[in-house]
């Protein structure tokens, strides 16, 4: 028991009875690493973080020794084996202080802790600093936005701390490289059913009404605190690490009326729905989708086509229709894919809404029309339940999927296009409807099979029932 007491009070006097508080900096300033460099396969990117240093405030004596273990958390390990050499001492003061390191356990590229052994020769002073140089990786942890890895240390022997313990803290985080966007920003427009749903009500960028916004995109750094895996470098799209191997824009809307768009007499190109990469509210060459259908636009992206869409801020997606062709309404969705050369980091992939196309009326459909001419007398009857008067306009389909659109006064027997508020119309005929069609469009044609139509009224409430009556006349059918 005196052997024992003897040796601590011994102990004691070497670290010269100091207040425990030192002080730890675990980074000078935590790198911020864009969360695209940790796809698949990240495990092996190595960063490099600012060196770690503790600042002494005991004065471990000559002759004792000490045990310093570095801690990561996050689930990255070591980026390169430590070293003897990757903690080093600094005699801040001059005063004479030295010590001999050795890494005793771990530090490995699989390990998240390192132990090193501090045999102090001449004591230590308060402010000398232990600073270890260290790459990380298994940080795929940092795929998230707003992650982090952490690192803390202990300085023990066998009687506990020698000095302050040094809580983890940011040695790396993470934020998104680059934000892709699909947006509605003055996106969308009324489609006027006064026109047969051909045009719309306001003017476009076209600065006619042939022409609307679809939605808006856009692609932004963010080069203030996103930094490639050196910690230091920028992320920039398409320069450095962040090389674009392609970028494609897919937008789904109401392009039926945009598909036989020629605007530079080219057929072959998609001049409907283009990209306004010049800012002018105009069609110019190469800004055409590079696929489009009724329904989809998909624009293809080069590396440097990316870099200019980001360096210029939002573009707009816009389309000129034809004018002939009836515009359906549509609620706009897209994607914004980014697919990064390097082939460890994750691709970049965002939804988004773009512009709502919505027609100046209500519509109703009527999915079945028995054959005009056919065993049975058929007939329409629409209604206006609303208190405004409104025309009332019919987009007549045959079974090849083929259209046209007429007005209520087009029919035989009508004399006007206009329905009052309340009222209904007279049953109108299916040969009667499919008359005025092919009076229109001579090229329509039923061919033996059925006929569905969309009902649509310049007022807020249409209905409308189709009736076909038995051919004895005692009985009929509403659907």
């Amino acid at each position: 028991m005196f052997k024992r007491t003897l040796l601590a009070a011994s102990i004691a006097a070497s670290f010269s009875g100091a207040a425990v508080a030192g002080t730890w900096a675990p980074s000078s300033g935590a790198p911020d690493f864009a969360t695209e460099i940790f796809g698949p396969g990240s495990a092996a990117t190595v960063l490099k973080p600012t060196t770690a240093v503790y600042t002494f405030d005991a004065t471990p004596g000559g002759g004792s020794a000490f045990n310093v273990d570095f801690t990561l958390s996050g689930g990255a390990t070591f980026g390169a084996a430590l070293t003897s050499s990757s903690l080093a001492f600094a005699d801040v003061d001059t005063g004479g202080s030295a010590v001999s390191i050795t890494l005793v356990d771990g530090g490995g590229v699989d390990d998240t802790t390192a132990r090193f052994r501090v045999d102090v020769s001449t004591a230590i002073s308060a402010n000398d600093t232990l600073t270890l140089t260290y790459d990380i990786n298994d940080a795929e942890a940092l795929a998230s936005d707003s992650a982090s890895i952490k690192l803390g240390v202990t300085l023990t022997d066998g009687l506990g701390n020698v000095d302050t313990v040094g809580t983890a803290g940011d040695v790396a985080t993470s934020t998104e490289g680059t934000a892709a966007t699909i947006g509605a920003t003055g996106a969308g427009a009324t489609i006027d059913v006064t026109e047969g749903s051909t045009q719309f009500t306001t003017n476009g960028p076209s600065g006619d009404l042939l022409s609307a916004v679809v939605a808006t995109v856009n692609l932004e750094d963010n080069t203030g605190p996103a930094r490639e895996d050196d910690g230091t470098t920028a992320w920039a799209t398409n320069a450095g690490d962040a090389l674009v191997s392609s970028a494609t824009i897919t937008v789904n809307g109401p392009f039926a009326a945009s598909v036989g768009v020629d605007a530079d007499d080219d057929a072959d190109t998609a001049d409907g729905v283009y990209l306004d990469i010049n800012g002018n509210d105009a069609y110019d060459a190469g800004e055409e989708a590079d696929s489009l259908t009724a329904t989809q636009a998909v624009f293809e992206l080069t590396g440097a086509q990316a870099a200019t869409l980001e360096a210029a801020g939002a573009y707009e997606i816009q389309m000129i229709v034809d004018g002939e062709t009836a515009i359906p309404e549509s609620e706009v969705t897209g994607t914004f894919d980014v697919d990064w050369t390097n082939a460890t980091y994750a691709d970049t992939s965002v939804e988004g809404d773009g512009g709502s196309f919505t027609k100046n009326g209500d519509s109703v459909a009527l999915d079945l029309l028995l054959t005009p001419g056919g065993a049975f007398a058929n007939f329409v009857r629409v209604s206006n339940k609303s208190g405004v008067d409104g025309d009332v306009f019919f987009t007549v389909f045959n079974d090849a999927g083929e259209s046209e659109t007429i007005s209520l006064g087009d029919i035989a027997g009508q004399s006007t296009s206009t329905l009052n508020g309340q009222a209904s119309t007279s049953l109108l005929s299916i040969q009667s409807i499919y008359d005025a069609v092919v009076a229109s469009d001579s090229s329509f044609d039923v061919s033996g099979g059925k006929l569905r139509a969309i009902v649509e009224g310049e007022f807020g409430d249409i209905e409308a029932q189709a009736i076909s009556v038995a051919t004895d006349g005692t009985s009929f059918s509403t659907f």
